[in-house]
């Protein structure tokens, strides 16, 4: 078991190396937390290394919640952003973000749903479908994802099903113009955001 160990250290560095530039601190956690799981594993003692493990997944979340904070700039559609918003429960992660201008806001919300999130993007993706008869609902294509558009009574919302599996929404009060919202919404890398979502790399 020794021999395993070793080896899964000698890999260790290459994933660290591969982490986004200014994540130091992080990165040296995550070190020091896996090579300790590493020692318990060589114990005998598994609870320990999972806890540690634990310790270690909630570090790389950190990163993962930075990463997609990249995609929504300060600024989008002409909107200016206020601080980001971040929540998790129950295996939902929500990051979001208000955008305002003038009497306008709008809300960018990203939500993931951990290991069944492919099978409920899916289903996303179906109900979009079944609403293209729906005259209150607008369905259209952002690249190669699915997206929806409803005018409410207070309030506009537009939700992007991607292939990844987390779901983009974009709810809009204080106007009914559906414009401003695509217009924000162009403003927002959906493919590049899909792909690093899908595990294809850090573009």
């Amino acid at each position: 078991m020794m021999n395993t160990a070793k080896t899964r250290l000698i890999a260790l560095p290459l994933f660290l190396a591969a982490m986004p530039l200014g994540a130091d601190d992080t990165r040296q956690n995550i070190e020091n937390v896996m090579k300790k799981s590493l020692e318990y594993v060589d114990k005998g003692n598994f609870v320990k290394a999972m806890n540690e493990l634990d310790w270690a997944k909630k570090d790389i979340e950190k990163l993962h919640v930075a990463k997609l904070l990249t995609y929504l700039n300060d600024e989008l559609g002409g909107f200016t952003g206020a601080p980001v918003q971040s929540s998790g429960a129950m295996g939902i992660m929500a990051i979001a973000r208000d955008y305002r201008k003038d009497d306008i806001r709008v809300k960018v919300t990203i939500t993931s749903t951990g290991a069944a999130q492919g099978g409920l993007a899916a289903f996303g993706r179906m109900a979009a479908m079944m609403q293209r008869g729906n005259p209150n609902v607008e369905t259209f294509r952002v690249g190669e994802q699915t997206a929806t558009l409803e005018s409410k009574a207070s309030r506009v919302n537009l939700n992007v099903f991607l292939e990844a599996g987390p779901m983009l929404g974009l709810e809009m009060r204080g106007s009914q113009d559906a414009q401003i919202l695509k217009d924000v919404l162009a403003d927002i890398p959906v493919e590049k955001m899909n792909s690093y979502l899908k595990g294809e790399g850090g573009s």
